[in-house]
């Protein structure tokens, strides 16, 4: 039966198409979940969202119950919305795994509201569950949606028409016998004999229809089915007996010519194995002499191979006692120039001078300005004193010789 035969699965399918309500239209029942995955299937959705994603296919309980990993769930409900508004020819980007899961919540919901679906009775915490009647609607929505433009209906399913008869004809022509190798019970002949010995009214005879090729033909089909097959069963001692005996002859028949085979293989393998040995034996003797020869130069290899060995450690202990000396030299090396570098540094020298030729320009000021506070002092001493005799002009004079002879 192809897609346009399909049986309604219980929803409205693509009749309702876009005024399909969230929360009122098609209530969810246990054969929601089934109907969403008829119409995926017809969507192949199987090759064209599972494979190409990784998915598995949807089982038919997956959105109707908490999953044990949730977010992995809300992950391919959200792929899953976004691949059929991809199909309804939104334009919608798809998630990952790492998205906020009630912004992409949301974002479906707007993309739904776009499409003029009624999302009022519709929250982003039930979508963000990833299970549950919303869950189930926003899908079963997406799907009716999509087959809608792809112009699919569901239909009323078209049986076919069966060839044969509801009642069954009897048939009174000789030729029209079963063949004698389909068996019937005793009591089937009976009640087959009773009932073509009956005297029935003429007017209630029906001629037969059937081709006799044909019958015939149908009758040698069925006739092995018919059969009655008995069985052997192994726990009767009887049966066990017989089967041990045609085995047992069996056994007797074959026996002669597989022991030939046997012998005659044991023969061949103990002559292929004695020449072997004899190969062995010949190889062994020429090779003595060169086996002796391997073992001396192995000895002498393992005698050289000791000695570089020792002379590799002596090698590293003389290499690591060369980095502790070069690096004892580095370190006096380093210390050298700088003291170098001090030893040839005049700016200690300069400041020293500079120092010097400041504190002698110091001295010198400090002299100057002793002797301005002399003349100062020299001249108030006279302007007091001035108006005195010659006594004390004398004084002054000598005062004067005094403070000369100081300075």
């Amino acid at each position: 039966m192809d897609e346009d035969g399909m049986l309604e699965n219980g929803h409205e399918g693509a009749e309702t198409g876009m005024s399909r309500h969230i929360g009122s239209a098609n209530p969810i029942d246990d054969a929601t979940m089934e109907d969403i995955i008829d119409k995926l299937k017809i969507l192949d959705y199987e090759s064209d969202f599972c494979l190409r994603n990784s998915f598995r296919p949807i089982t038919r309980t997956f959105f109707t119950r908490p999953s044990n990993n949730p977010t992995e769930q809300f992950y391919q409900f959200t792929s899953l919305v976004a691949w059929l508004l991809q199909l309804a020819g939104e334009t919608f980007q798809a998630p990952t795994q790492f998205d906020e899961p009630n912004a992409s919540a949301s974002n479906i919901i707007a993309a739904l509201r776009s499409m003029g679906f009624n999302v009022k009775d519709l929250a982003p915490g039930k979508l963000r569950m990833g299970h549950g009647d919303a869950v189930l609607h926003v899908i079963n929505m997406l799907c009716d949606k999509v087959l809608l433009l792809r112009g699919f209906q569901f239909k009323n399913p078209e049986w076919a028409t069966d060839a044969y008869d509801d009642e069954l004809e009897i048939n009174n022509d000789p030729q029209d016998d079963v063949p004698e190798d389909v068996a019937s019970e005793p009591e089937e002949d009976v009640l087959i004999d009773d009932l073509m010995t009956d005297d029935l009214p003429e007017k209630e005879l029906i001629e037969p229809e059937a081709d006799p090729s044909e019958w015939q033909e149908e009758a040698t089909r069925v006739a092995p089915l018919l059969k009655l097959v008995r069985r052997n069963d192994m726990r009767d001692w009887r049966s066990h007996l017989a089967w041990t005996q045609s085995l047992l002859k069996t056994i007797d028949k074959t026996f002669p010519g597989v022991k030939v085979s046997l012998e005659a293989t044991v023969e061949n393998l103990s002559k292929a194995i004695e020449t072997i040995q004899k190969r062995e034996l010949a190889l062994m003797e020429q090779c003595t002499a060169k086996v002796d020869e391997f073992k001396t130069f192995k000895k002498d290899y393992n005698g050289i191979a000791d000695r570089y060995k020792t002379s590799t450690e002596g090698v590293n202990t003389l290499s690591n006692e060369l980095n502790q000396i070069t690096e004892i030299l580095e370190n006096l090396k380093t210390d050298i120039t700088n003291r170098e570098e001090m030893m040839q540094d005049t700016s200690s020298l300069g400041k020293i001078k500079e120092a010097m030729t400041k504190i002698k320009s110091e001295i010198n000021d400090m002299e100057l300005r002793i002797g301005v506070y002399q003349h100062r002092m020299m001249h108030h001493l006279l302007k007091n004193h001035g108006k005195t005799g010659k006594e004390t002009a004398a004084a002054e004079g000598s005062d004067d010789s005094e403070s000369d002879d100081d300075y």
